[in-house]
């Protein structure tokens, strides 16, 4: 994302949504690695209206919210965090996307969804 030309940005949150079926592992399940490596991450924030002390409360919409807390992942971020920290971190995200079908790496005990059929010798052949 550009600068503006007034000042800089702090670059403070660093959140993103994590299609399973694309990206091959759950939110909870790169959380699950991630802690593995040593790395903290969380969900972005519970909605309001999904908390216990706001359940018999009125509430109007919420979908956006909830489809939010369900994909979303906070990432480690600060404006101290080293630049080798935060290649520690991409590589530890990049690595756990690779437990999807076309990965290659087998690491579904540790993801939520059941591993796929294997592949054919010519998919794996590239062919």
């Amino acid at each position: 994302m550009p600068q503006a030309p007034y000042g800089l940005h702090t670059n403070w949150l660093s959140c993103f949504l994590i299609d399973e079926a694309r990206f091959g592992c759950s939110r909870d399940g790169l959380i699950r690695i991630l802690d593995a490596a040593g790395i903290e991450s969380r969900p972005v924030w519970k909605p309001m209206h999904l908390q216990p002390l706001y359940g018999g409360c009125q509430c109007y919409g919420g979908q956006v919210a909830e489809d939010l807390f369900r994909c979303g992942i906070c990432l480690p971020s600060s404006s101290s965090l080293s630049l080798e920290d935060q290649l520690y971190v991409v590589s530890q995200v990049r690595a756990a996307s690779r437990c999807g079908p076309a990965g290659g790496v087998t690491r579904w005990s540790e993801c939520d969804p059941a591993p796929p059929a294997e592949p054919a010798a010519t998919e794996l052949a590239g062919a």
